[in-house]
């Protein structure tokens, strides 16, 4: 049996090898593969409560499953006006009211500056002190829009795009109904 002889000499192997590393780290770099592989995966689910329950509460988790840390969140959230947000476990973010003087729903955006790769926050959001309970119009009329409880996720975002959202505070349904009509709306303005 022969011996297995190999045809370069020293020098040349290790420069095919550093060709070949070259290569690989070439590849493991490139935007293509970084963006595919390599980003957050932001989803939020949870639910709030039914619209004409007596006590108004929800119970939301956002995690980032993905292989890369998510930076720059928003979540937007609508709740009764006099309801609050606990996050937990306690990290650095901030709660903006998007609304200038809410009237019996407010929009509220929670602005997370970072979560790695595996983590996952809490979001309570609390009964107001009154316990007041929503007007019998805005009922009738959420429910008319598709919207199935309260407090619920508007969207959830970061700088890496948008998220999913896995709550059923909104019929999907009438919402992709609403944008195919809004669509139509546009092009028969051209």
């Amino acid at each position: 049996m022969s011996k297995f002889k190999w045809p370069f000499d020293s020098a040349i192997t290790i420069a095919i090898f550093a060709l070949i590393l070259s290569a690989a780290q070439f590849l493991l770099t490139t935007p293509i593969f970084v963006n595919f592989y390599l980003h957050p995966d932001l989803k939020i689910s949870g639910s709030g409560s039914a619209l004409d329950s007596e006590t108004l509460v929800g119970t939301f988790v956002l995690r980032n499953g993905g292989r890369a840390p998510a930076k720059n969140i928003e979540v937007g959230f609508v709740l009764q006006e006099n309801q609050r947000i606990l996050i937990m476990p306690k990290i650095k973010s901030e709660i903006v009211v998007t609304d200038d003087s809410p009237v019996l729903v407010k929009n509220v955006r929670l602005d997370i500056p970072r979560l790695n790769s595996g983590e996952e926050v809490v979001v309570l959001i609390m009964p107001s002190s009154n316990g007041e309970r929503l007007n019998k119009e805005l009922v009738g009329f959420m429910k008319s829009s598709g919207i199935k409880e309260i407090p619920f996720v508007s969207f959830v975002r970061s700088e890496h795009g948008n998220g999913e959202n896995l709550t059923n505070g909104i019929n999907r349904e009438i919402e992709k109904s609403n944008k195919s009509i809004q669509s139509t709306a546009k092009a028969a303005a051209y």
